[in-house]
């Protein structure tokens, strides 16, 4: 079934089905939640957001088993060895059922669809969610969506009937197994990557192939020509199977091919995190993977049009988010507007800005705007 039949779905059934269950809701809340769940259905890189909200509640109620209610998907590697999480559980009309009440507390962070609000409310006692359209009826606290900061900080946001709040300064680590970097240990070597190269990370794909949120294929190849020139970088390009055409077009744009290297759709999710954590630098539009360079502690770049960094750039210290479109967002996930946009948003950022971004990242490429032979700047 297509994502949209099933946006139609949620929004139709959804709707009456929180309006048939909010008269059966309770209001006495639990201080002490000795079970909780966390609703995270989709989405790689919202799914590595709430993590620091994870951790700090954890440590707040230390003795508490916090499980997570995710669809069945790759995602759930991104819960892989986390001490903070109990168990996954498997998204699906018996579990509904089966596990019905069991959680002291569900915390949906979902920002708009109604099953997430519908399943919170059937698993858990009480819960706790973002105060937008009928579905925060079902709620027992609601919570402001501030679009004004970090995704991060706004899922901070959840725990304040707690009093707890602080900025996380980064995000959490993923882990991965031994087996993932054994097999990135060899592909490097089969492609000739030795530790000492100084290697950078390229995604040139985007969310759900959305070709609005893709920077163009030539100015991934300047770039790529840049570093290569500059610091003699191997680069690296990341992709699924469905985005090989794009990494072949741009490797075909460069004039250093025996620089690249194209591992499109050659690693799984936790490969790809063994991966990434080894590059000097990632440069990403707005993806899940920009999020899992972020994770790594990888210097990353990310590139945005429709979306905007001030609510998904990449998270922590010296990454940087690059937007230079004055139109607002089109996408704002938080009020179900997802869907692909026909402005050429991306086309706002020039050579120029990346160029500074790196140097702002890597203090070692200051004073490089210039590349080309003829002495011409960068546009």
């Amino acid at each position: 079934m297509k994502t949209k039949h099933l946006r139609f779905i949620d929004k139709i059934i959804g709707n009456c089905l929180c309006l048939i269950l909010w008269p059966f809701k309770t209001h006495k809340m639990i201080k002490e939640p000795k079970k909780i769940l966390i609703v995270r259905l989709w989405a790689i890189g919202e799914s590595i957001l709430t993590l620091p909200m994870i951790d700090a509640l954890k440590k707040k109620f230390p003795k508490a088993k916090i499980d997570i209610l995710i669809n069945n998907s790759p995602y759930q590697q991104i819960f892989y060895q986390n001490k903070n999480i109990n168990k996954l559980v498997y998204f699906s009309p018996f579990v509904l059922l089966k596990h019905f009440k069991k959680y002291d507390l569900a915390i949906d962070t979902e920002p708009f669809f109604n099953i997430s609000a519908i399943s919170s409310f059937m698993l858990a006692k009480k819960s706790i969610g973002f105060n937008k359209k009928l579905r925060s009826l079902l709620y027992n606290i609601k919570i402001n969506y501030n679009d004004k900061h970090h995704v991060v900080e706004t899922y901070m946001d959840m725990l304040r009937p707690f009093n707890i709040y602080k900025k996380p300064k980064k995000l959490i680590k993923l882990k991965y197994p031994q087996s993932a970097k054994i097999k990135i240990k060899k592909l490097l070597e089969q492609n000739d990557i030795k530790k000492s190269d100084f290697t950078v990370g390229f995604f040139a794909g985007a969310s759900q192939n959305d070709p609005s949120r893709r920077w163009p294929e030539k100015n991934f190849a300047q770039i790529a020509d840049y570093l290569i020139s500059k610091k003699q970088a191997k680069i690296i390009l990341l992709g699924l199977h469905s985005e090989q055409i794009l990494n072949q077009n741009i490797k075909k744009l460069t004039k250093n091919k025996k620089q690249i290297t194209d591992l499109t759709g050659k690693t799984k999710l936790p490969e790809t995190f063994a991966l990434i954590e080894k590059f000097n630098l990632f440069i990403s539009n707005d993806s899940g993977p920009m999020h899992i360079s972020a994770a790594q502690g990888t210097k990353t770049i990310g590139l945005f049009g429709p979306n905007t960094p001030l609510r998904f750039g990449p998270y922590g210290p010296r990454n940087i988010g690059i937007r230079k479109e004055t139109m607002k967002p089109c996408i704002n996930v938080h009020l179900g507007q997802i869907t692909q946009c026909k402005h050429k948003h991306m086309e706002k950022i020039k050579i120029k800005h990346v160029i500074k971004a790196i140097n702002e990242v890597l203090p070692e490429f200051k004073k490089t705007l210039q590349i080309s032979s003829k002495g011409g700047k960068l546009k």
